[in-house]
């Protein structure tokens, strides 16, 4: 297996001494934090494309693995995002021009039952990715597959809409839908987005069922030798700030009273519905067991 390649990224700031470094332990960590699929910082260094945008910042490929990448001196900081978008548009078009003649037909895939929906959007997804594990974890096919597998085949082809139902009907499923996005952890916006409703419909629907959002989880602590309890069973925290809380210190002094008691803090990313029962997570500043408690 190969050994996973360590990342620095520097979130460019209008100076260099605005620059902060993010250090991450694998390619697929930084990828997840920059909001990307698992294999973009992979092909950004392939592409040879050391700068990028993500939301409202400016990030530049520092080191990846034993490569590194400095900064240009003269890069133009007043002008980052444009920056961005020359070397996107660069890259494009080296890349269309290298592009190879694909001659290859893709094979048919096997016939299925139409109503049978989770497994007809995993053969889609094959068919166009070559296999499961190069679908993009962005996708919102592979978001709805996830969902649907957690869902009995009943409830699945309610879900997609395969299922004919009157119109009264309708909403009710359309509010079980609402219940099971949200639920699993995913936000106003993106359950919006996945049932292609307005984000005042899924807010009223959730107030209408006493539904609240979840928090997502973006660290995790755990142990640094196999002889903590924490080494096996992490603990999910979706801010630095309450996991400072939790230990009883500053956001200043937590990482050097971490490593005198053996801990690290690594970043993730995991919604509600992504850990498992037993887990350890972080919430008001207290260690709660999903699963052991009242969620």
């Amino acid at each position: 297996m190969p050994k996973a390649k360590t990342v620095i990224l520097v979130r460019l700031g209008s100076n260099p001494s605005e620059d902060r470094q993010l250090f991450f332990k694998s390619s697929i960590n930084a990828s997840r934090y920059v909001q990307r699929d698992k294999s973009f910082m992979n092909k950004a260094i392939s592409d040879k494309r050391y700068i990028f945008k993500s939301n409202d910042s400016i990030f530049w490929i520092l080191d990846y693995g034993e490569k590194h990448f400095n900064i240009p001196q003269d890069l133009d900081r007043a002008n980052l995002s444009q920056v961005v978008k020359t070397v996107e548009r660069d890259t494009k078009s080296r890349n269309k021009s290298n592009k190879p003649v694909n001659d290859k037909v893709k094979p048919l895939r096997p016939k299925v039952d139409p109503k049978n929906v989770r497994l007809n959007l995993l053969l889609d997804l094959e068919q166009e990715y070559g296999s499961i594990a190069n679908v993009p974890d962005t996708n919102t096919r592979l978001q709805k597959l996830r969902l649907l597998y957690q869902m009995t085949a009943s409830e699945a082809a309610d879900f997609t809409g395969r299922r004919k139902v009157t119109p009264s009907a309708e909403k009710i499923i359309l509010n079980k839908k609402i219940r099971k996005l949200i639920e699993f952890g995913y936000s106003t916006a993106e359950t919006a987005s996945l049932l292609r409703v307005s984000n005042q419909t899924v807010i009223n629907s959730m107030a209408k069922q006493g539904l609240k959002p979840k928090k997502a989880y973006y660290y995790k602590v755990r142990g640094v030798s196999k002889d903590n309890p924490r080494y096996y069973k992490p603990l999910y925290a979706s801010t630095i700030h309450e996991i400072a809380k939790f230990f009883e210190t500053s956001q200043a002094k937590l990482y050097p009273k971490l490593d005198k008691l053996g801990y690290k803090i690594e970043m993730i990313f995991k919604l509600w519905g992504d850990l498992a029962v037993g887990d350890d997570f972080l919430d008001d500043n207290k260690k709660h067991t999903k699963g052991a408690n009242v969620d």
